[in-house]
């Protein structure tokens, strides 16, 4: 059969007839249908978009390789394709097969392959008379078409297949991208893996299927044919293929859903341990806890599981997947034992399994207990738990010396409560002595490690105490070579010193660490040791956007005010958790029928000092309402009131304040710790900043926190802004006063004011009243009937008797710029009292104070009390402007106000 050229007016180069005899060799129907598609294109070339010389060329390509094509067709395409001719590919199967096997015809060039299948659309196109018809390879979703082609080379039954899978998912999704994305990325996956003539022959065997049946399939895609496209793809087909083996695997925990697909993948036996270790996480109580902290648990350990199983061994690993994680414990924790020591996986992999077995198997013995056999434990004032130190390197050195150690501790439990130092100093001395000994061992001569050896901790004492002498000098030698720091080469030797005395040794006086020259270096201004104004804003703005944000737990909220507290007081860290119930105390009076209320805080360091601080009762005074006593109610009575609840009459830690509820150890108080979850919270929170308690007791930025507080609350929206914004926008202060060291201040003026806390505002009148006393600093609101006048008088009682005077009034003009009842008057006389006070009063306390004193830090104190009044004298200028520069000219031109002469005779004045 022949048809006309397409092309008459080539006939010359092209002329002739196009021979049908290879269409024909199927069928005379295909051949008739062909050569009629052809006729009905040389009617209407347009109305098709492709150009005849194309067409020739379709043709040219497409006659020759019909041969091979029919071959190739499954025997049942063949019979439908020669008894139906072109209407045959209405069969999507027997079209699929023709462009699949015209698609991989051999040869070397594709063009082939690309123009046979081509010309199979192009003629079944007008056949149909459907211009734009797409053939089986064109996938058409919701979000647009695209070519899966390449899977041809697996079969057309699974292109097919494969299409019937994205279609099932485009149907289900809501949104038209998400099935689009899913064919991209598994496509681009399969149309790699499918270049492996092994993977091509599993795939034709088993379809999809053959993941499952060869492992090593998945493992292929996984790691060798894996690019950046995300393999959960080709997981949501295989899910489409078999929801019952490819589905996700879920694990509720507390409502919420972890994924433990990959765990399944691996190991039905893990998902099994990972879904009683879920049912133990739903079990626990959330107590304040975020539910997605207990689901992370969850995926931490799936990820822990992956991370460490490409390095056991083949044998290991094949154990793993049969028998669950309690291979784990096997042979006395073999491979638990090997994870802890493996330097190729993250600290955090071994403690998710860690934390998985001991939750599986409570039998077994908590780590700590077989990793530290040596370990010595201490008893916790902040726990029920013991806080341990491994004294199994002491051990090593001598089995006598562990003994003695071991042996003193256990003495020192015994007695503890009649001794003058609680558990916690124990705790120092025996970490300290330890840290001194490791550090010094390798400088010990065999003789001096041999009589540790022989005497254990007598060996201090022997006669000429070569072993002390050694030791002394030793760390004497770090503080000067710079090993070791001054100060910690004193506490070590301290520490050792310690328990010299405390076994009943005799002390060597030799080698002597003075800190002498570190104390008066630690005395100049080192902005490494407080907090900067901007620093104390940004503590302050992160610890009120912590305590506005509706999804902070209440055991972290405790936190957040603990260390809003510290700010705004700059206790000690240690004294401040001490704190207990019955020390705040609301007691009103006939002075102050709103009442007050009285913080007593317990110094260990100062001997177990109490001291008393009173606020205003934040009941009755709004002003109140922000300060540190208002907090702490809030944490005693909302935030620990239900834990305190819970615990036992009898229960230790039930009369503290600050508790926390401890996952799997229960109610306890709050410790030390806190600090340094502040500090992580600050990290979290992109700060570089930690929250050091030394420093903000140096750098006295409660003055500072105040005001932060007072502009956060007048911009409800600030958990809304960064830092930054902040910064720029809704706050400003002065940055010298990041040294104006009120917190240091509280502590020096206490001698004035014990048990009432620091005035710290400053009030300024315009005009001295009637009723107002005149001192020589400025003008007193006292009454002569308040507390402050009743203690002066009972420190001054003895002087008084002498005298033979009844004084009603206080006279201690030195402390006046911090009490409550001082003002200050906007006027060039008030300012030149203030002035003289600075240059005179502060000046000749300054050139009398003992060099290197340790004891009352007179130098600070003085800066203090100097720039407190440098901060009045702003002050003054912001109201009066231009009087401080007048009360300069009065200093200058008649020397000290006349109201100094009683404190400085001597004194230039007029």
């Amino acid at each position: 059969m022949r048809v006309e050229n397409l092309d008459a007016s080539h006939r010359g180069k092209h002329g002739g007839t196009i021979n049908l005899q290879r269409a024909v060799d199927i069928s005379h129907r295909f051949a008739s249908d062909v050569a009629r598609a052809i006729e009905t294109y040389r009617a209407d070339p347009d109305r098709w978009q492709v150009k005849p010389a194309t067409v020739r060329t379709f043709l040219s390509r497409f006659l020759p390789a019909l041969p091979e094509v029919a071959a190739a067709l499954e025997p049942e395409h063949l019979s439908a394709l020669a008894r139906d001719g072109l209407a045959a590919l209405s069969i999507e199967a027997v079209w699929a097969d023709l462009e699949g096997k015209s698609l991989t015809l051999p040869g070397p060039k594709p063009q082939r392959g690309n123009s046979t299948a081509r010309t199979f659309n192009f003629l079944y196109s007008i056949h149909k008379n459907e211009p734009g018809l797409i053939p089986p390879s064109i996938l058409r979703l919701r979000f647009g078409t695209s070519d899966v082609g390449d899977l041809y080379r697996v079969s057309p039954s699974f292109l097919l297949y494969f299409k019937q899978l994205i279609l099932s998912l485009d149907a289900k999704e809501e949104l038209p991208s998400t099935a689009m994305a899913v064919k991209h990325h598994s496509y681009a996956i399969l149309a790699l893996l499918v270049k492996n003539e092994a993977a091509v022959n599993a795939l034709k065997a088993h379809g999809f299927d053959a993941f499952e049946k060869d492992s090593a399939l998945l493992d292929k895609v996984m790691q060798e044919v894996r690019t950046w496209q995300s393999p959960t793809a080709l997981e949501s087909v295989l899910e489409q293929h078999d929801p019952v083996r490819w589905g996700r695997k879920w694990v509720l925990v507390h409502g919420h859903a972890a994924d433990l697909t990959e765990t399944y993948d691996l190991s039905t036996t893990l998902f099994g341990d990972m879904k009683r270790f879920g049912d133990l996480l739903s079990a626990t109580p959330l107590k304040g806890r975020k539910p997605q902290s207990f689901k992370d648990k969850l995926t931490a350990v799936q990820r822990a599981i992956h991370d460490c199983y490409p390095y056991l061994s083949d044998q290991d690993a094949v154990a793993l997947k049969e028998q669950g994680v309690c291979v784990f414990i096997d042979n006395n924790l073999r491979l638990l034992r090997w994870l802890s020591g493996e330097t190729r996986v993250e600290a955090r992999t071994f403690t998710s399994i860690k934390d998985l077995i001991e939750q599986l198997f409570p039998e077994v013995p908590r780590w700590t207990e077989i990793s530290l056999p040596y370990r010595l434990t201490f008893d916790n004032e902040f726990s029920a738990r013991p806080t341990y130190c491994d004294y199994g390197p002491i051990r090593e050195i001598s089995v006598k010396l562990y003994d003695d150690m071991a042996a003193f501790l256990e003495d020192q439990k015994q007695s503890i409560d009649q001794k003058s130092y609680n558990s916690t100093t124990v705790y120092h001395q025996f970490t300290q002595f330890k840290a001194a000994m490791m550090l010094a061992k390798e400088s010990l001569s065999a003789e001096h490690l041999g009589l540790l050896e022989n005497h254990g901790m007598k060996a201090f004492d022997l006669p000429g105490h070569k072993l002390q002498k050694v030791l002394w000098l030793f760390l004497q030698n770090t503080a000067k070579t710079g090993v070791l720091t001054t100060s910690t080469a004193y506490t070590y030797k301290s520490s050792v010193t310690w328990l010299l005395d405390k076994f009943g040794f005799h002390v060597v006086e030799a080698f002597p660490i003075t800190q002498t020259k570190t104390a008066k270096h630690l005395k100049r201004l080192n902005t490494d040791d407080y907090y900067s104004a901007e620093q104390c804003r940004e503590i302050a703005y992160h610890i009120e956007c912590g305590l506005l944000d509706t999804e902070t737990t209440e055991d972290f909220k405790a936190v957040l005010l603990l260390g809003r507290i510290l700010l705004k007081t700059g206790w000690n860290l240690a004294p401040t958790l001490g704190i207990e119930c019955d020390d705040i105390v609301r007691a009103p009076s006939a002075l102050n029928p709103n009442g007050v209320v009285t913080v007593v805080l317990r110094k260990a360091r100062a001997g177990y000092r109490s001291d008393g601080y009173t606020f205003s009762d934040p009941e009755t005074n709004a002003a109140a309402m922000k300060s540190a006593v208002a907090d702490l109610m809030m944490v005693r009575d909302t935030l620990t009131a239900s834990l305190r609840d819970s615990l036992p009459l009898d229960n230790p830690f039930r009369n503290y304040v600050f508790l926390v509820d401890r996952e799997g150890l229960g109610i306890e108080r709050l410790g030390a710790s806190a600090a340094k979850t502040l500090t992580y919270y600050l990290e979290r929170r992109g700060s570089s900043l930690t929250f050091d308690t030394k420093k903000i007791r140096k750098g006295g930025v409660n003055h500072l926190y105040r005001q932060v507080q007072k502009d956060l609350q007048a911009y409800e929206a600030a958990s809304k802004h960064n830092f930054k914004t902040f910064e720029s926008h809704y706050y400003r202060i002065d940055e010298n006063q990041s040294r104006y060291t009120l917190g240091k201040a509280v502590d020096v003026m206490g001698k004035y004011f014990t048990g009432k806390e620091i005035a710290k505002e400053i009030v300024i009148i315009t005009e001295p009243g009637p009723d107002l006393q005149h001192t020589p600093v400025g003008e007193c609101a006292s009454s002569g009937n308040d507390a402050e006048v009743d203690r002066y008088n009972k420190d001054h009682k003895k002087l008084h008797t002498e005298k033979g005077a009844a004084s009603r009034v206080c006279a201690d003009f030195l402390s006046c710029v911090w009490c409550k009842f001082f003002r200050l008057v906007a006027d060039p006389e008030h300012a030149w009292k203030l002035l003289s006070y600075r240059e005179y009063l502060l000046s000749s306390m300054e050139s009398s104070a003992l060099e290197g004193d340790e004891t009352d830090d007179q130098q600070f104190h003085i800066e203090i009390l100097r720039n407190r009044v440098s901060e009045m004298l702003g002050r003054l200028d912001t109201i009066s402007p231009g009087v401080t520069e007048q009360g300069e000219v009065l200093l200058k031109k008649r020397g000290m106000h006349p109201d100094w002469s009683f404190a400085l005779a001597d004194a230039p004045m007029q």
